[in-house]
């Protein structure tokens, strides 16, 4: 009897909406669709972001253990501590060293695996081979290859008299964040390339036709046709890679877990350190917290940035 009460009940409901009874304008019904998305989103992204504000507002030290709230006294002590400003020093250099390394690597290999060449289909392909090679796997085969005492790089450079003993590069703490960097920027180097590629692949052929007609050059095409083009994939790529490249924990540990004497100790190694080591949850969250307020920075300049490059490399009323 259940069965049938259930099926005569949706038996009237689908023929209500047959005869228009029951109506959901576009955006009740676009909300009822978004709804799952939207709570998922809460429970993974936004909860977490308040409890983290939170958390930076109490003395907390275990995780379990609940602390007392302290105001901004977190934010105070991380403040004045010498090793938060040269954390945050090393993150800077380390973020904005991986965006130019990245774009530059990205931008010239794609434009290359565009142009038609001997073997470029297997190239497509093999590019990716850093990218997808584990993060462990690539930080212990660096730090084998630059080792200063058996490294094939040392090895070579001693062979051919270009130093007389190995060099440490990634343990001198004037060369161990650029070495790192390059390291990071060969890794992620070829996922920008296959999404540049793919811009460029749906760039119109006729513009470039049209252009060598009129006498274009490279440099040329780059400017008018390409790059305009592109902007709103190199804005996307710039800030995810940023963003990845500012979060990036586990590369830096696995080489160098913040040395030598603190050269690469970025803030999320020092989150890391605070929260693990030293036991300081309220001050960890603190430094987590802004590092979200300088991501939200990053993530509107290169948005402003994207629409102003627009301005100035697209075509001007006078040229189209």
């Amino acid at each position: 009897m259940a069965d049938r009460g259930t099926r005569a009940v949706l038996s009237r409901f689908v023929q209500s909406i047959k005869r228009r009874e029951f109506y959901l304008s576009e955006d009740a019904f676009s909300l009822i669709l978004m709804a799952p998305l939207v709570l998922w989103i809460a429970a993974t992204m936004i909860y977490p972001v308040f409890y983290g504000i939170q958390l930076s507002l109490t003395n907390q030290r275990l995780i379990g253990i609940g602390g007392t709230f302290v105001g901004l006294a977190n934010y105070e002590y991380i403040f004045g501590n010498p090793a938060f400003r040269t954390a945050v020093a090393k993150s800077l250099a380390w973020t904005l060293g991986n965006g130019v390394l990245q774009g530059i690597f990205g931008l010239t290999v794609g434009v290359l695996l565009q142009r038609a060449f001997f073997g470029r289909r297997a190239m497509r392909v093999w590019i990716l081979l850093p990218w997808i090679v584990p993060t462990i796997a690539s930080a212990i085969l660096w730090k084998w290859i630059l080792s200063g005492t058996y490294g094939i790089v040392n090895y070579v450079l001693v062979k051919l008299s270009i130093l007389q003993v190995g060099f440490g590069f990634l343990a001198r703490p004037d060369t161990a964040l650029g070495v790192s960097t390059l390291i990071n920027a060969w890794r992620m180097f070829p996922f920008l390339s296959i999404i540049v590629l793919a811009s460029l692949l749906s760039i119109p052929p006729e513009e470039y036709e049209a252009a060598r007609m009129d006498g274009a050059g490279f440099w040329q095409e780059m400017r008018f046709i390409t790059l305009p083009y592109m902007i709103p994939t190199l804005t996307v790529l710039g800030i995810v890679g940023m963003m990845w490249s500012f979060d990036l924990f586990d590369l830096l540990w696995l080489i160098n877990q913040g040395g030598p004497a603190g050269a690469t100790r970025t803030l999320p190694l020092l989150v890391y350190e605070l929260a693990f080591r030293s036991h300081f949850l309220g001050r960890a969250a603190a430094v987590g917290v802004v590092m979200m307020a300088v991501l939200a920075l990053f993530m509107v300049f290169f948005m402003r940035q994207g629409k102003g490059a627009m301005g100035i490399l697209g075509p001007t009323g006078e040229e189209s």
